[in-house]
């Protein structure tokens, strides 16, 4: 199953232009997502003192001497100690689900991946700390597009018993921007002046991880109009006026269902011809974490893109498509793996082995 969300795209057979959802896109981003990122820099907002950004933050107990390319490296080498402590997922620990609500509301439980990436260019740190995001929504139970703020507060009154979020934390990238946003403030405040940690926080880090919960939203919403059940539409919860732009998301993915339903397509055609909002298609904002598929991690990394395993397998139900053979004796594979090694039974509360369970029985083995 980790091939299928971490190769590139074959050579698309189809380049399909939606410009009903090009507009949701183009004006979303504009008028609501990026007028809420200007109002919280302007307005910190709340955040509970003991949410776990803040707790990573004052465990990173490295000092920054202005050399960001040997921080990065330093706080890289404590992401598996902090790991361990934090109950963070990561290639040599199982980790744990967090029932504290620290993005999502009550009723959505957390499970946080730690990673830290090798690749990432310590010039776009160094100039575009602003805009980077160290938070990379993986799975959520919300449909829609509504603009929410990631603090623990949603409110989804609908979400079923064992509703799951899975969250990617990038822990150097998160340690390295919080000291240049420290250099920044400081250098604009009276000496002496107190540089709350929370201000850092949800001015830039939760405002930027909102494009991939959009992202995944997108997906969640898709899938619903298959006819799940399993996602939870939420509005808008902004202290500004919001255009709802829902029904125009909802008759532009209404028509890509068409298209994928009339047509056999692969699984990389059609994920790579999903519009969202943080990145150019679905393949992009799918991708795997950038850790080993090991057994202490394979649970996490598992429950993360059930949805799309389940969404593909609806899209071939209902165009009757049995282009995607190969695919679909690779996911009975890894279900087959699951159940032997028993990942998702084994040390995870028995409510979310349950609610897995039976979303994996309901959307992927009865439609294998």
């Amino acid at each position: 199953m980790y091939n299928l969300f971490n190769s590139e795209a074959r050579l698309k057979q189809t380049n399909i232009t939606m410009y009903g959802l090009d507009y949701v896109k183009r004006e979303l981003l504009a008028t609501q997502v990026n007028r809420y990122k200007q109002y919280r820099a302007l307005n910190p907002g709340y955040l509970k003192n003991d949410h776990i950004l803040a707790r990573i933050l004052g465990m990173v107990d490295i000092p920054f001497m202005g050399d960001l390319p040997d921080y990065y490296l330093q706080v890289s080498r404590i992401v598996n100690r902090l790991s361990g402590q934090m109950g963070f997922v990561t290639s040599a620990h199982h980790g744990r689900v967090s029932e504290k609500n620290d993005f999502y509301g009550k009723g959505i439980s957390e499970i946080f991946v730690a990673i830290a990436d090798d690749e990432i260019s310590m010039a776009d740190i160094w100039f575009n700390w602003r805009d980077m995001s160290p938070i990379r929504v993986l799975s959520h139970p919300v449909a829609g597009c509504g603009i929410i703020e990631l603090n623990g507060s949603v409110n989804l009154p609908g979400a079923k018993p064992g509703s799951v979020a899975v969250i990617e934390i990038n822990i150097p990238l998160l340690a390295c921007q919080y000291q240049l946003w420290r250099m920044a403030v400081r250098s604009l405040a009276p000496e002496g002046t107190a540089i709350p940690t929370a201000h850092f926080l949800t001015q830039i880090i939760i405002p930027n991880a909102l494009l991939s919960h959009l992202d995944i939203a997108v997906m969640n919403t898709m899938h619903a109009l298959m006819g799940s059940d399993d996602y939870t539409k939420v509005e808008s919860d902004m202290p500004f006026y919001t255009a709802d732009f829902y029904p125009k998301l909802e008759a532009g993915l209404k028509e890509l269902i068409g298209r994928f339903t009339r047509e056999n397509y692969f699984y990389k055609d059609i994920l790579s011809n999903i519009p969202v909002f943080g990145n150019e298609s679905l393949i992009q904002a799918i991708k795997m974490p950038d850790i080993a598929y090991t057994n202490q991690a394979i649970w996490a990394l598992m429950i993360a893109r059930l949805p799309v395993v389940a969404m593909l397998l609806k899209f071939d139900e209902l165009g009757n498509n049995r282009k995607n053979d190969a695919d679909r004796n690779r996911i009975r594979r890894s279900l087959a793996e699951a159940d032997s090694g028993k990942y998702l039974v084994n040390q995870i509360p028995s409510y979310i082995a349950d609610a897995v369970g039976v979303y994996i029985t309901k959307n992927i083995r009865d439609l294998l």
